[in-house]
């Protein structure tokens, strides 16, 4: 049993050691039996480093309901300790697991929260919230809703200026429009993602081109 900061910290560094190595289960099981042997005088900041891998490892191996658990004991940790980051990512991943467990209305919720939450840890964090609630919008084909979030998107990552997050939220615009059967502005917007995407090393680039291709040329006359 981990008894003092020191043993705690050398006990996740074997975890994050195991998680390097491809050895999730066995970092999993780690760090579940370091979480429930932490001392109850442990300062915050070292109880939330174990509690917020253990939500990581949780959510890396898809433990949907145990991974929402995970982040939620973390969530009052992140306001004392004031992570906003953490707060924003927090929502994030519950609302993706959420997503998953077919609650969509607590998702979306969620995805609002951290599109709130994202006002105050600033950019690049809010006009990517806007980018997951496109995302998830078009995926429960709501196009109006994806359309709008994405465009937002669009617009935040134009005036915060950084190529690869531009890119990504062209590619989320174009594949909302491609979905509204607007092939013309879809491959457009595919075009200048693929540039933008490729001149960031973004591994996205390459679906962004098998996706635009699969849309053909675009035609004559488009605006």
């Amino acid at each position: 049993m981990a008894q003092t900061p020191a043993d705690v910290a050398a006990a996740l560094e074997r975890v994050k050691a195991l998680h390097a190595k491809g050895q999730d289960a066995e970092a999993l099981a780690a760090c579940e039996s370091l979480a429930k042997s932490l001392p109850a005088d442990l300062p915050d900041a070292s109880r939330f480093e174990v509690l917020w891998q253990l939500a990581d490892l949780r959510s890396h191996e898809d433990h949907h309901e145990a991974a929402i658990a995970a982040y939620e004991a973390c969530e009052p940790l992140l306001t004392s300790l004031g992570k906003t980051r953490g707060l924003v990512i927090s929502a994030n991943n519950r609302s993706y697991h959420l997503a998953m467990l077919g609650r969509r209305d607590d998702a979306l919720a969620l995805l609002r929260l951290a599109r709130e939450r994202s006002r105050l840890a600033g950019q690049p964090m809010l006009l990517r919230a806007y980018r997951g609630l496109a995302y998830w919008h078009l995926e429960w084909g709501q196009h109006d809703e994806a359309e709008s979030a994405a465009r937002v998107a669009v617009q935040q990552a134009r005036i915060w200026g950084e190529p690869g997050d531009l890119g990504e939220s062209l590619l989320q615009l174009a594949r909302v429009l491609a979905k509204s059967a607007r092939t013309d502005r879809a491959l457009l917007h595919y075009t200048e993602a693929v540039l933008l995407l490729d001149q960031a090393g973004r591994a996205s680039a390459a679906e962004a081109k098998a996706e635009m291709a699969a849309l053909g040329a675009v035609p004559g006359g488009a605006r």
